[in-house]
């Protein structure tokens, strides 16, 4: 049997097969790094879309991305609170429906400087998100998406409780 045979026998079979056994060429980088001019003061979920489309043009295949996962007060992506919750701090704000600009230009204040202030930007995004869910929320928790989340994913309810008393 062939490495290939092998390899496409395995759990990861199916992922294998998909984007193919052969040589791959891409990039490595904590998406904190990735910075745009509608980023909060680090880099975004929304930043690598540009990322994405550059890779492919200079022939590159592969992004690999350090751990997205939540890590509360910690500045490293290695010591993650879950292996399924994302960390709110890469939420693209502009993109949230009724954001306000004027909020965001606060943020983006961050952006001038050549290293991450983690923890600054880590206290004034997640003010702007409760400020936003003070705001907003009453209507998202009735929307259907966010009912269809919340179904699906049964790790939510006991995570989100978990933090509210981790912040205690």
């Amino acid at each position: 049997m062939t490495l290939e045979e092998k390899l496409l026998q395995t759990n990861v079979g199916p992922q294998w097969a998909h984007v193919g056994i052969r040589h791959h060429h891409g990039i490595d980088l904590p998406l904190s790094a990735l910075h745009s001019k509608k980023s909060c003061g680090i880099g975004e979920f929304y930043d690598l879309l540009p990322l994405i489309d550059w890779c492919k043009k200079v022939g590159l295949d592969v992004i690999q991305l350090l751990p997205l996962n939540d890590t509360g007060d910690d500045t490293s992506p290695f010591f993650a609170l879950s292996s399924t919750a994302l960390n709110p701090l890469y939420l693209s704000l502009h993109k949230l429906p009724g954001a306000k600009e004027k909020q965001l230009e606060e943020l983006r204040r961050f952006n001038q400087f050549p290293r991450v202030h983690y923890h600054e930007v880590q206290s004034h995004k997640f003010l702007f998100l409760r400020q936003y869910f003070e705001e907003m929320g009453p209507t998202i928790v009735k929307e259907k998406t966010f009912e269809k989340f919340v179904e699906d994913n049964d790790w939510v309810e006991t995570y989100a409780l978990f933090k509210v008393l981790k912040d205690l």
